[in-house]
């Protein structure tokens, strides 16, 4: 690893055509961030939802926010639980709902939450959840003509 990022700022960066001032530089923080695995918080905690369950993997996320929020080692916004629900969810759709519902309760105005809550419960042939959560998405974000037609299919 200690080649490949010298090799990165010898060979590679130097050939960018748009050069910053000072030049860009690669460390090993900046895959790693200070996590001696570099993995990002949706691929830890989709792992460990598919290896030990859903509720493992939110235990983690509340054990992995008190020690790292804040510090730039893992990405703590709306999309990291979002993303991880989505990755398992056509293996574990009641896993990602309770992802899900999390991602909700941390972010209430997410309207991507309220979309993939609408897919996975109309998955699930739960159409009423399903219409809701859209119903949610498009008071959210007015007018937004994907959420529009996603409502008109789910109701026709």
């Amino acid at each position: 690893m200690i080649r490949m990022v010298r090799d990165i700022n010898a060979q590679y960066l130097p050939r960018l055509d748009a050069r910053t001032d000072p030049p860009l530089t690669v460390s090993c923080g900046t895959c790693h961030r200070g996590l001696s695995k570099p993995m990002t918080l949706t691929e830890t905690l989709a792992r460990t939802a598919r290896e030990s369950g859903a509720d493992s993997a939110i235990a983690q996320y509340h054990g992995l926010r008190e020690e790292y929020y804040g510090s730039g080692s893992y990405d703590f916004g709306e999309g990291s639980l979002l993303g991880a629900a989505q990755q398992i969810s056509r293996t574990d759709p009641e896993g990602a709902l309770k992802l899900l519902q999390l991602n909700l309760e941390l972010f209430p105005q997410s309207v991507g939450t309220h979309v993939r809550l609408a897919q996975v419960y109309q998955g699930l042939g739960n159409r009423e959840a399903a219409i809701g959560h859209v119903e949610r998405a498009l008071e959210l974000a007015p007018g937004t003509p994907f959420l529009e037609q996603m409502l008109e299919r789910l109701r026709g």
